[in-house]
């Protein structure tokens, strides 16, 4: 009987990390898609773009690393890396 709560309690973990993950990654994407759209429509808070872009990108990454996607791992590295110095120079 304790071994059966044991399993119950690390298979509920895993899905609540999963799900965690999981929106992680959208509010990444959705994150990427508003900061595109800010950009075009010249939006003057280009700080907020850099965080936006940060925030999305290293959501993205870890959601493409877990699920061992290396091509948009790279992705989001380099997306990554030009919202930082971006950011660096929008200070």
């Amino acid at each position: 009987m304790i071994c059966f709560f044991k399993e119950l309690k690390h298979s509920i973990r895993e899905g609540c990390t999963g799900c965690l993950i999981e929106f992680y990654g959208w509010t990444g994407s959705l994150s990427i898609i508003v900061a595109y759209a800010l950009t075009s429509n010249e939006f003057d808070k280009k700080i907020w773009i850099d965080i936006m872009n940060l925030y999305g990108s290293s959501a993205v990454g870890i959601v493409s690393y877990k699920a061992k996607a290396w091509q948009a791992v790279i992705l989001e590295v380099a997306w990554f890396g030009i919202a930082t110095v971006s950011l660096v120079n929008n200070l």
